[in-house]
């Protein structure tokens, strides 16, 4: 139960700073990944690629319109 609170914080994350589909990609993949297994070091690998798929597109022109 206590690796529902951790998803939902990276999945609001996710809704209110990025409205690009490749992010609810990202969180498909992280939802398989705790079904396939719930262990914490892939919450880790997966938050690691968001921050670098946020710093990636922080300068997107879909954030400036």
């Amino acid at each position: 139960m206590e690796n529902f609170a951790p998803r939902w914080v990276i999945l609001g994350l996710g809704v209110f700073t990025s409205h690009r589909s490749a992010w609810f990609v990202l969180i498909g993949g992280v939802e398989i990944c705790f079904a396939l297994s719930e262990s914490v070091p892939i919450f880790f690998y997966f938050l690691a690629i968001c921050f670098l798929f946020l710093s990636l597109n922080y300068q997107s022109p879909i954030l400036a319109q």
